[in-house]
This record gives structure tokens, sequence and C-alpha cells, in this order.
């Protein structure tokens, strides 16, 4: 009986020490896969880090790009390098990312190209070299019932008018209208301003008749005392308006001289406004109202 038990225990012995073998290989092998995926994760989540870091890097050279084109329209291609990556920025005056040929002549496409380590991210911005704002409009002193007609040629972008469009206008673009007759009708359309342009068509019949060498309508100021003076008028310093609109074209022989030059003012000590170039070459705008019944205002001036 001694003998047996021996064996029994000695068979339940190899059983158990099976049984943690087992145990010890199942969690091993779930330690192995445990850690097989942690690794993977972690690179992944590496990868999706630099990800981020080669978009923000492919960003800054668009930004770059927009700086170097915005005073000079350069369209030279530049490189660039921050921390551990770099980026290259190039323009392509004729298609788009994906090589379609862009809608419009003053449209261009900026590519940006990061890279940092083995990540590399590309990105695109359609700019325009013309600003929506200045987008063809047609205003005038026009009610809506006027059709606009182009005796010159076709119109290549949108354009907005208050009225009816000719229907063979528009080459390429939008035809925005308040009727919808010829063209798309606005849900909600614009505050289309009404400019009598009397005054200003006189100035320039007036300018057109005028004699000797001043054929290109312009003045030409040599001295330091040289001026245009304009009587008082209820249009410009002695009525009362709550909008203004002053308009010059001007050019300046040296911007940086020694003392300011006056391109339009109007007004006297106690209030007014003038546009001037200050000695450091800035153009300023400013006005003044200094009565204390009124607003007791000194002035403001911003540089243009």
């Amino acid at each position: 009986m001694l003998k047996i038990n021996h064996k029994r225990d000695s068979e339940s012995g190899m059983i158990f020490i099976a049984s943690t073998m087992g145990v010890f290989i199942i969690l091993s092998l779930f330690a192995f896969y445990l850690a097989r995926f942690s690794i993977t994760e972690t690179r992944t989540g590496g990868y999706h880090m630099i990800d981020i870091k080669a978009r923000n890097l492919a960003m800054t050279g668009i930004e770059h790009g927009i700086q170097l084109f915005k005073p000079s329209r350069s369209m030279s291609e530049l490189s660039g390098s921050f921390n551990t990556g770099d980026y290259t920025v190039s323009f392509d005056t004729l298609n788009n990312e994906s090589g379609s040929s862009l809608p419009y002549s003053n449209y261009l496409t900026i590519k940006s190209k990061a890279t940092i380590n083995d990540v590399e991210r590309n990105l695109r911005l359609i700019l325009s070299s013309m600003p929506e704002a200045f987008c063809f409009s047609y205003y005038g002193n026009n009610l809506g019932s006027v059709t606009f007609n182009e005796d010159q040629g076709t119109i290549s972008g949108d354009m907005y008018h208050n009225g009816n469009v000719s229907t063979d206008i528009v080459l390429s673009g939008i035809k925005y209208n308040s009727t919808g007759s010829g063209g798309t009708q606005l849900t909600s359309p614009p505050s289309f301003p009404t400019l009598v342009t009397t005054s200003y068509e006189a100035l320039l019949t007036s300018a057109a008749s005028a004699s000797g060498p001043y054929t290109n309508y312009a003045l030409h100021f040599n001295s330091s005392s040289d001026q245009v003076h304009i009587p008082n008028h209820s249009d410009i310093n002695v009525g009362t308006h709550t909008q203004r609109t002053v308009e010059a074209w001007f050019k300046v022989d040296d911007k940086t001289r020694s003392h300011k030059q006056t391109i339009y003012e109007e007004g006297g000590t106690v209030r007014g406004l003038n546009i001037y170039i200050h000695t450091n070459g800035t153009l300023y705008g400013g006005a003044w109202n200094e009565p204390g019944g009124e607003s007791n205002w000194n002035g403001h001036w911003i540089p243009w």
C-alpha cells in the first residue's frame, strides 16, 4: 500500500508540473504578443507624431512661400530647414495638385514638400494674384433695369451686376446678378451703391483740355511751396457727411526726404484730415477734431 501511494503522489506531482509549464508557456506567448503589439503601437504612434510634425513643417513652407511671393511676386523655388526636417517650395502657374489646368490665369499653385527622417508630407495651396475683392463688378447709377453688354470681348472670371447680363459676355466664371436674367440670381444681393459721376467726369473733361506739355494730365511739383488749392465746398470741408472717400494718384521721386511730403490736407488747426509721406518713407493718413464741445480729439494717424 505504501508503494502504491508513493506512485500516485509522483503522478500527481508530474501532472501539477505539466500544468504549471502549460500555464507558463501560455503566459509567455501572451506576453510575447503583448510586447510585439506594444512595440507596433509605439512605432505607429511615433510615425504619427512625425507625420504631424512633417505636416506642420510643410505648412511653414507654404507660409514662407507666401511671404516671399507677396512683395515681389517672385516664383523662384526655395528651401529651408527647421529642427530635424527640411522643406522645399515651388510654384506652378499652369496646373493644380492633381495635374489639371488651373481655372484662371491669375491663379497659381504653391507646392510645399516637407521631410523628417523617412516621413514626407506634401501640401498645395491655390493662390490668386488678384484678390477676390477685385473680381469684375459693375455698379454705376443703375436701378437694376440695365442690361450689361461688352463690345470689346468676353470676360474671364466671375462678375456681379445689378441688372441683366448678356448671355455670352463671360467666357469662364459665374455671372451673378439681381434679376437672374442671363446669369445666376443672388439669393441675398449686395447693396449696390449709386455712384454719381458727374463731378468726376467734369474733372476728366477739364483735365483733358489742358494745354502745353501737360498732355499726361498730371501735375509736377518741384518746389517746397507747390500746391493745388481747392476752395471751400459742401462736398469737402464745410459739409456734414457720414462717410468720406479721398482718392489720389501720386508718385514721389524721393520718399525719405528730410521733411514730410503732404499728399492731401483739409481743415485747420482745430479739425481736419491729411495724408502725407513721413521722413521714414511710410505713408500716413489721419484726422483730428479738437473742440471741447465736440469730440475733443487730438487726432490719430495710421500707416498704410
